[in-house]
Parts: structure tokens; sequence; C-alpha cells
């Protein structure tokens, strides 16, 4: 199997988190971590694999580090600790009905906003914060073109971004209730 593929301009090439040779052996000046809630936090005695592929992107001065992952047990999350000391940008979707800019949330019978679903799940919408009009999953993709990321941290050290499953076009409302 090829894990490298070099093109006009450049290479991208693909190592595993669980060698400390592979994450040490170039430099690199773009770098991309994946699930980097999974790695291990001592890779064969050789330190954090996440700070030895950092470590890579040293010789450039226009690196650019991207780390991405779902979060998996609070407080220790690798992800968590990075979008906490990032500008913590969230997606917001203009209401159909009114217009009103929003991120999606869960929501639920305690919320008088958010995502709600009938007992037999269904019918599943959003209900606008704003003017509690019903938001129906068709209305999705129309909304995320005129969507805006919003820094809730802009005095954060660098740009981070949360998003949902909500948003994703390929992830149904109904389902995600279930």
């Amino acid at each position: 199997r090829k894990l490298e593929k070099v093109f006009p301009g450049g290479y991208i090439s693909m190592v595993s988190s669980k060698s400390a040779h592979s994450l040490r052996s170039r430099s690199i000046r773009v770098l991309l971590l994946d699930e980097i809630d999974a790695y291990e936090h001592d890779l064969q005695n050789e330190g954090d694999p996440v700070k030895l592929a950092e470590a890579r992107t040293a010789t450039f001065p226009n690196r650019k580090i991207i780390k991405c992952s779902t979060p998996t047990v609070k407080d220790f999350s690798r992800i968590e600790q990075e979008f906490l000391a990032s500008d913590q940008r969230y997606r917001h979707l203009p209401c159909p009905h009114c217009g009103t800019y929003q991120r999606l949330v869960w929501g639920g019978t305690e919320y008088p906003y958010g995502m709600k679903w009938n007992e037999d799940i269904t019918d599943v919408w959003y209900e606008c914060i704003e003017c509690h009009g019903k938001i129906i999953q068709n209305h999705r993709l129309q909304m995320d073109l005129k969507g805006k990321w919003i820094a809730n941290n802009p005095t954060g050290k660098f740009p981070g971004f949360h998003i949902s499953a909500l948003y994703s076009p390929w992830a149904d409302w109904q389902m995600l209730v279930k």
C-alpha cells in the first residue's frame, strides 16, 4: 500500500502515530494529526507522539499544524485542551424564519430551543432560539451556505473550530436522536 504521493510542488506522506521513527524521520511544513485523543501518551519511551510530530515543523516559520479529534474523557482529552487554548470558534447558522444566527445544540425537553423530537422519534426538528420557529433538516444546507464561524475566546492563542454531527450533510437528524 502506498503511503506517499508526490505531486508538482510537494508531496503528502501518511505515517502512523504508533511509530516514533516515522514521526521523526523528516521535516515538514504542514502537519495534520487526526484523532489525537487516541494517541499513546508516551510512544516507545520517546515521548508524546503529538510533540514528536510537531517538532518536525520547527524549521518552517510558515508552518501549519492541524489537530483533529473526537473528544474522549473530559479534562484528559488532548483535543479539549487544544480547543480551550484556542479562540474557540463555533459555526453559527441563520434561522430560515427570523434570520437569528445561532449554534446548533441538542436542546431536548429541558430547553426551549435546540433539537426537538416527538415521543416515537418520527418527527425531528430544530427550534430557533429566538422565534421558536420549527427548522427542518431540509433547511440545513441553505442555512449553512450563509453560516459563519464566531470566536468565543478572541484572545486565544490560535484558531480552533468545534462542530457537531448536527451540521453534517451526511448525518440524518432522526438517526442522531435515536
